[in-house]
């Protein structure tokens, strides 16, 4: 005749399945985040291969933002939000095919650890990747002059290994102001100003982002507060976010930030 177990033996059992579970959880979190971090460096690789093929092909880099004339739809349509972001192709309809502009953009500019991704209704402008539009720029003439004109040739760059192309960030277009507190700078775009920023870098917390963003601002997204970032040269690496931060003494020459790197303190 077969014994059952006790109860006490059941309650031993639970016990050792909560201790383990205590002690793998973690470990399997952690796993998750590091691979969804691996993604995130391959889709900016190849969004930065895709920049630089362009660059060389075209002589300039795309526009951070461009509305043209006719309302031509960009590959996969316009994105974003009507109400708070503006109709037109952004960078990275440049860099996709016409045919199959909608898959290649859910494939490849999506990142995968964002925070804000979710709550965000998956807003592609948001809590994803951003372009350094000082280097991709801006045709509009109610924009801060620095991000104004004709995007920058490949030769204009003169260490493409350091020079900030594309990262982790609040919103579609990224420059140096996103990493100041200085109370002078400001993003023009108000409506997204709430977006303006680099996931998990300290003075986020001092500043008014948007309520579904909060935790991917503050909190980061990948382990130990890094970001990726992709570089003028098509290479990829991890870095602190910390590594971004810039004095709230901003010189007066702030064409000076133009290349903004990353590993050069200033």
């Amino acid at each position: 005749m077969r014994r059952a177990f006790t109860l006490l033996e059941l309650l031993v059992v639970i016990a050792v399945f909560g201790c383990l579970l205590a002690v793998v959880l973690p470990s399997l979190r952690f796993s998750k985040y590091q691979a969804q971090s691996v993604v995130c460096a391959a889709n900016l690789r190849q969004m930065t291969l895709l920049m630089d093929n362009y660059a060389q092909f075209q002589m300039f880099y795309p526009p951070g933002f461009y509305s043209p004339p006719g309302h031509y739809l960009p590959p996969g349509g316009y994105v974003g939000n009507i109400v708070y972001d503006r109709l037109g192709w952004w960078w990275f309809h440049f860099l996709i095919d016409e045919q199959d502009g909608k898959n290649v953009l859910n494939k490849m500019a999506f990142c995968p650890s964002s925070a804000a991704e979710n709550q965000f209704g998956r807003n592609i402008l948001c809590g994803n990747y951003g372009v350094n539009y000082s280097i991709c720029k801006i045709a509009r003439s109610n924009t801060d002059e620095e991000f104004v004109g004709s995007s920058l040739k490949p030769g204009r760059i003169r260490h493409p290994s350091n020079v900030l192309l594309l990262a982790d960030s609040g919103y579609s277009l990224l420059s140096w102001k996103a990493a100041t507190l200085d109370p002078a700078v400001t993003f023009e775009y108000s409506s997204r100003s709430g977006a303006f920023y680099v996931p998990g870098l300290s003075i986020n917390s001092q500043k008014t982002i948007n309520p579904e963003m909060v935790m991917d601002a503050t909190k980061g997204r990948h382990p130990n507060l890094t970001i990726n970032i992709g570089f003028a040269d098509g290479g990829v690496k991890k870095v602190k976010a910390e590594t971004l931060l810039i004095a709230t003494d901003i010189p007066s020459d702030c064409p000076a930030y133009s290349t903004w790197s990353p590993l050069n303190k200033r």
